[in-house]
């Protein structure tokens, strides 16, 4: 909003400006207006774009915790779950390749 405030304050889109190859004047443009913005009021928009990449994360934060209490739990809840289901996994595979190789015995001492 402040940068609009100051764009509408010194009336750029009212504003003409000259074309250094063709002399002529041109109405200006929002290409131009940033480039004005970003040349006289960088700390600004720098400014601005980080406090919208914060903006951005804490949504980011408020929508996990949000799911967090919908499912009812914590998040040291989900991650020693998903610590669980890992290692039950991994257990599980580890006895699937038992049982294949005990099964591989079986049949060489059949034949």
């Amino acid at each position: 909003y402040i940068l609009r405030a100051i764009v509408l304050e010194q009336e750029l889109y009212v504003k003409f400006v000259r074309d250094r190859t063709t002399g002529e004047l041109k109405a200006v443009t929002h290409k131009i207006v940033l480039r004005w913005l970003i040349h006289l009021h960088g700390p600004l928009l720098g400014l601005g774009f980080a406090l919208a990449m914060i903006g951005l994360v804490l949504w980011g934060f408020l929508a996990y915790h949000l799911w967090l209490v919908y499912k009812n739990t914590t998040t040291n809840e989900t991650f020693k779950w998903k610590d669980l289901t890992r290692d039950i996994k991994h257990k599980h595979k580890k006895r699937q390749q038992a049982l294949a190789a005990a099964a591989e015995e079986e049949a060489e001492a059949e034949a």
